[in-house]
């Protein structure tokens, strides 16, 4: 009886607290993969709806309450009749959806006009854009005075100046954008914090442009054929910095190489090209990654000796040959506290001079002395190459012997993980499956 009761009270408070429920999810399970797309990354915690009425219930549970929604409508899995969608108040759309997150086939004016004069409206991801979106984004700039975060697939902005001025959060990704819809676009958010532009560029095109606003504080550029940074000032807030340029093999960080001082930069990441390690002045940055590099190796070497960065956290692809690497962490980065290194090529493993250099010897100490932490992620080897697995499991406790003296590693720990898709997405540290063992 004291069970049932605890059971029972228990599911009055879950069942009166709106705040577990206000995540919704009007999508089927099939599309998991297409939401992901859109970044839409936390639809696991969502409630799932398959069904109007069920998507009806699941808002008015809510009691008023503003909620996250995350709408697929294509019609294969919805009807565009009106019947189909009987039961749902266009008032819970206008005045109690916080973020709204669409996934649409075809033009929006097939469905249901639900998404009207939306007052509560803070975010909107939309995904492939076409004409039928122009009277919506119309609304967002006149009804939606809340708005912040706007993430689009495949549209130009510059037309909705007031509905960027309100904007904190933009990230757009077509690869027919043209250039001037970004310049517009950076001249009217003047409150801009976080900028994300993916323009999956396939030609070499390069042209500065300018941020208008003193409030950046997150840049994100991926594959574009552009380069925001004139050595201007305007970065002077930018916490965190990505570049990933993979295609765009002749894009430079700026123009003639000039430096660039970024004194709040925390996070910065590389991938495609590391041109930008010669020309940023960072003394507060903490962690900075190093992804794949398309250069030849004497530009990538070149680009690192002649950085003036010194991180706390180091994480890098092996892409460098080992005992280049060796050299830099003995003199560039010989002060890092923590050292991830990821391996990303099938079969392989610690080499022996790593292993040596990182354990140190009689005649010359360890590399990095002053490391805490050392992770190493390898890709799982095939089965006719599974005596690797023994030995990188010996070489890290070579490695842990090697640093015992100096007493201040607090963690060493090896990592396997299947290979998991495209290494460009995020790399090997986002795929699942990963099995790690702890040395200290």
């Amino acid at each position: 009886m004291c069970l049932l009761r605890v059971c029972r009270i228990w599911k009055d408070i879950v069942s009166s607290t709106s705040a577990l429920w206000n995540r919704i999810r009007f999508a089927p399970n099939t599309l998991i993969q297409q939401l992901r797309s859109l970044r839409i990354n936390r639809f696991d915690t969502y409630i799932a709806c398959t069904t109007s009425q069920q998507l009806a219930r699941a808002i008015r549970r809510l009691h008023n309450t503003k909620f996250e929604l995350v709408c697929c409508l294509i019609p294969e899995f919805c009807s565009t009749d009106t019947s189909y969608w009987e039961g749902l108040e266009p008032i819970w759309f206008e005045q109690q959806c916080r973020s709204l997150s669409l996934l649409v086939k075809g033009s929006l004016e097939r469905f249901p006009h639900m998404f009207h004069k939306m007052s509560a409206l803070e975010e909107f991801v939309v995904s492939e854009m076409d004409y039928s979106y122009l009277n919506m984004l119309r609304e967002l700039e006149l009804f939606s005075p809340r708005l912040h975060t706007l993430e689009l697939q495949g549209w130009c902005l510059s037309q909705f100046t007031i509905l960027l001025s309100r904007l904190k959060n933009v990230s757009l990704e077509s690869r027919y954008l043209p250039v001037h819809c970004l310049r517009e676009l950076l001249a009217a958010t003047t409150g801009l914090e976080k900028l994300s532009w993916d323009e999956s560029a396939v030609d070499d095109f390069v042209t500065q442009l300018t941020p208008h606003s003193n409030k950046l504080n997150h840049i994100a550029l991926v594959d574009a054929g552009v380069s925001l940074f004139t050595g201007s000032g305007t970065y002077a807030r930018v916490a965190d910095l990505e570049i990933r340029f993979t295609n765009n093999k002749a894009w430079p960080f700026n123009g003639n190489h000039r430096e660039i001082e970024m004194l709040l930069l925390q996070n910065l990441a590389l991938e495609g090209k590391w041109t930008a390690l010669r020309c940023i002045r960072a003394t507060a940055l903490r962690l900075l990654q190093l992804r794949r590099s398309k250069e030849v190796m004497k530009e990538r070497l070149g680009n690192i000796h002649n950085t003036q960065l010194r991180p706390q956290v180091l994480r890098i692809d092996r892409c460098i040959a080992e005992s280049e690497l060796i050299s830099v962490l003995r003199t560039t980065w010989e002060d890092i506290s923590k050292l991830h290194i990821t391996i990303s090529s099938r079969n392989d493993y610690l080499r022996a001079p790593l292993v040596k250099s990182m354990s140190g010897s009689r005649s010359r100490g360890p590399i990095c002395p002053k490391l805490r932490a050392i992770t190493v992620l390898l890709l799982k080897p095939e089965v006719t190459h599974s005596g690797l697995v023994g030995a990188v499991t010996q070489s890290m406790k070579a490695i842990e012997i090697g640093r015992r003296h100096l007493r201040n590693l607090e963690l060493l720990r090896c990592g396997w993980v299947h290979w998991g898709g495209k290494l460009q997405d995020g790399g090997m540290e986002t795929w699942p499956k990963q099995e790690w063992i702890d040395f200290v």
